[in-house]
């Protein structure tokens, strides 16, 4: 296998994980803006609990089902608030492909 072939198979797995990503999220591209957003706006004025206390609290002013949001954050990799950042390179990443 040539390099630009590597290139290309790296390419196109790199795509599908992106795709797989963005099937896993349990809301729109934009409602995930909106959550790290505010999460980024409300740990830029108080430290992290080191749980999803302001994931909560979005959630419910968003009418967004709690547990469904906190469990993917947590399949994701993130352990609380300040964690769903990791979440948010990752779904900045996913969005390159779209």
């Amino acid at each position: 296998m040539g390099g630009r072939d590597r290139r290309e198979l790296k390419r196109a797995v790199r795509d599908a994980e992106r795709l797989r990503f963005v099937e896993r999220m349990p809301f729109s591209s934009a409602m995930a803006t909106n959550l790290f957003e505010a999460l980024n706006a409300a740990l830029g004025a108080q430290a992290c609990r080191h749980n999803f206390v302001l994931t909560g609290r979005w959630c419910e002013s968003q009418s967004v089902n709690v547990a469904t949001v906190i469990a993917w954050l947590r399949s994701e990799g993130a352990g609380c608030d300040c964690e769903a950042f990791n979440v948010e390179e990752r779904f900045t990443d996913a969005m390159k492909a779209f």
